[in-house]
């Protein structure tokens, strides 16, 4: 979910002139301006896409500028076109003819004298660094390109060696709006000068300049990103803009009917008392009504539910717009920013999504301590909404002594470089540093429904884990690239000390089963359940390794302190996507003795059950299996010959779609043996 607007007060600096410009500030917009530009913020030859051009290399020790580059497009500034840029190493862009000496990497207030005329600024950025580059490419199509001077990996100019920043300056077409995008910083708060120079006496600078502060995190997706949107010509008094939709993409039509909700925007100089709401699906009749009573400020956010409810004729994709107007009985200024769109699709079911959060730590990381106990201090107050897997790195320093290859092979997957870090549903839903983490993020991802349904258990005999789940679809899931995970992990930790002064650690991954990579088990079809058994033993003895350069081979030892503590982590993901469309906690079946164990039930699940129920059970050797269910009145309502089955784990589906609500006995025999369970249908 992207987060709110902060408010923000535009100040513009001017003398002996008038500007043509103002702004509007995005804070933590969560997106790129227009959404034209989808790839990742990272170094050039370390990550960042291959279709950036070089602008300027870096290792600048003295400010300097770029040749003369060309602009894709025809696009006016201040009124006039312009053809060709140059930009500096000190974050300076100018149209001007005569740039002059390239600014100072100490910045100051704008306007300054030594900003050339007609310049957008990130004054303060200092390109020394050998990765400081500033890269250039075209996103879109004509007529609606964005021309983006990316500022990748920089340095600043008054900021400690290991301070990193990510900033661009974007050009869109037809519109011939600026974009100063804050994408990315690690280490330290920038003290930056931003703005639009349009002569040595007239500026239009971001509040906070000469010491503009960061926004944007150490993400290197889009979504903790803030920017700037420099219109030219007077801002409108009247002018809300459309932000998002946030009724969920995916419904179930057993819930109808539906509430419509969103976010808008003040973009105008005057507080708004009223406004219409219109809605529509696929085009249809518009649905409005009128909101009073509020009092949105200039460049605040406004929550809004329709007053309407929505209620499909049936399932289905619909496409929705909503959008504003009547702003305080008047016309809104700007209605190219009005209107949203987002598709919904209604499905005949849905369950209960338990969202998953794989946190990335060490205990030779001093960070780690605020992100591991925000992390807890969630968990603890929000029981029943999550599942959690960590994974012990193998760094700062000599790493963990619980990093296993398993867990590197989760960190390659999702391209991570620091710590400590988190990923929510596999990063869709949110990702980002373990203290960023939020009730409303967890509260966002578990009220979005899911559409398959995990049911899983577990039993640990000695020192072998066996896992049992089915997963059930609900709807069709066409990619061959998705995957079951199952995690075993320990629930909590206190062997492991390392350098920050932990001493208890939770959730800690100690093997996957059968490895990192997971299960394929795509592509899936609507109410055709998968079974899956798996199985794991623990060789040897335990060992506490001397840190992540001596990890344990799970071969010969384990590294599990306690087997009475281990928990069982299970989850669909969509490999191609990296979203983990369902998880789930696997039900411990304590209480089973060695010869049950061996020979029986193991599960009956789910119980109560309406339609379907599965009963699991092992088999000691090869057997003839006959299952039975009963009602009270001692009649069989229900029978199944299963044959001669070999030694195993087996699962059987029971169809009870019939059954009329009530008590029933299930009895399943097994050579000669007999073994009952209770169950339930409602």
């Amino acid at each position: 979910m992207k987060k709110l607007f902060t408010t923000f007060i535009l100040v513009c600096f001017v003398s002996f002139g008038f500007s043509q410009y103002y702004y509007i500030p995005f804070i933590n917009a969560g997106t790129n301006p227009g959404g034209l530009n989808t790839d990742d913020e990272y170094p050039s030859g370390s990550g960042l896409d291959a279709s950036w051009t070089q602008v300027l290399a870096g290792s600048q020790s003295s400010p300097a500028w770029s040749s003369v580059e060309t602009i894709p497009f025809s696009f006016t500034f201040n009124g006039t076109a312009f053809t060709t840029f140059k930009v500096s190493s000190s974050g300076v862009l100018s149209f001007a003819s005569n740039v002059g000496t390239a600014p100072s990497y100490t910045n100051g207030n704008l306007p300054n004298a030594s900003i050339p005329d007609s310049s957008i600024c990130i004054w303060g950025l200092a390109g020394t660094g050998a990765n400081d580059k500033i890269m250039k490419k075209t996103f879109g199509t004509a007529p609606n390109r964005q021309h983006w001077i990316f500022f990748t990996s920089y340095s600043e100019g008054s900021a400690a060696a290991n301070y990193w920043t990510y900033w661009s300056i974007v050009f869109e077409e037809t519109t011939n709006n600026i974009y100063i995008v804050d994408q990315r910083t690690g280490n330290a708060t920038s003290t930056l000068s931003a703005g639009i120079q349009i002569n040595s006496t007239t500026a239009i600078a971001i509040t906070g300049t000469p010491s503009l502060a960061n926004n944007a995190g150490t993400n290197a997706t889009s979504s903790d990103n803030t920017y700037y949107k420099f219109a030219y010509g007077t801002q409108p008094a009247y002018d809300i803009l459309g932000k998002e939709i946030t009724t969920n993409a995916a419904l179930s039509l057993t819930q109808a009917p539906f509430t419509i909700k969103g976010k808008i925007f003040n973009a105008g100089t005057a507080a708004v008392t009223s406004f219409d709401i219109s809605y529509r699906a696929n085009g249809g009749t518009p649905v409005t009504s009128s909101i009073t009573g509020t009092n949105i400020l200039t460049f605040t956010d406004y929550t809004y539910t329709h007053p309407t409810t929505w209620t499909p004729s049936a399932t289905g994709v619909y496409v929705f717009d909503v959008w504003t107007s009547n702003i305080n009985s008047n016309t809104d200024e700007d209605t190219s920013n009005d209107t949203v769109t987002k598709t919904i699709t209604v499905y005949p079911n849905m369950v209960q999504r338990l969202p998953l959060i794989e946190g990335f730590t060490s205990s030779t990381c001093g960070p780690c301590v605020a992100g591991n106990t925000n992390l807890k201090t969630i968990f603890d107050a929000n029981p029943n909404k999550w599942t959690n897997v960590k994974y012990q790195m193998s760094w700062p320093g000599s790493g963990d002594a619980y990093f296993t290859d398993e867990g590197g092979v989760r960190r390659t997957y999702y391209g991570i470089n620091s710590v400590p870090w988190a990923f929510e549903d596999g990063g869709t839903a949110w990702s980002g540093n373990s203290s960023g983490y939020t009730v409303a993020s967890l509260n966002a991802a578990y009220e979005n429904p899911a559409f398959i349904d995990i049911t899983a258990s577990f039993q640990v005999i000695g020192q072998t884990v066996d896992v049992y789940a089915t997963i059930n679809p609900l709807i069709n899931f066409p990619s061959s690239n998705i995957k079951f995970h199952v995690a075993v992990i320990e629930n909590k930790t206190t062997g492991n000390t390392g350098t920050n002064g932990e001493s208890e650690f939770f959730y800690v991954m100690k093997k996957m089963i059968p490895d990192a990579n997971g299960t394929t088990i795509g592509p899936l079809t609507a109410n055709t359940a998968i079974n899956f058994d798996g199985h794991h033993e623990f060789k040897g003895s335990y060992r506490l390794p001397n840190d992540a350069g001596d990890p344990i081979n799970h071969a010969i030892e384990h590294s599990v302190e306690e087997f009475t503590d281990l928990n069982v982590v299970v989850w669909v993901q969509n490999h191609s996507t990296k979203e983990v469309l369902q998880s789930a906690w696997a039900t411990n079946n304590v209480g089973v003795d060695a010869k049950e164990s061996k020979n029986g039930i193991i599960e009956l699940f789910p119980n109560p059950a309406n339609s379907q129920a599965f009963v699991r059970y092992l088999l000691a050797e090869n057997q003839n299996v006959n299952i039975k269910i009963y009602n009270l009145l001692g009649e069989i309502v229900y029978s199944e010959n299963k044959g001669y089955e070999n030694s195993g784990y087996h699962t059987a589906i029971l169809d009870v779609n019939n059954f009329s609500e009530g008590l029933y006995i299930l009895k399943l025999t097994v050579g000669n043996n007999i073994f009952t369970k209770k169950l339930i249908i409602n």
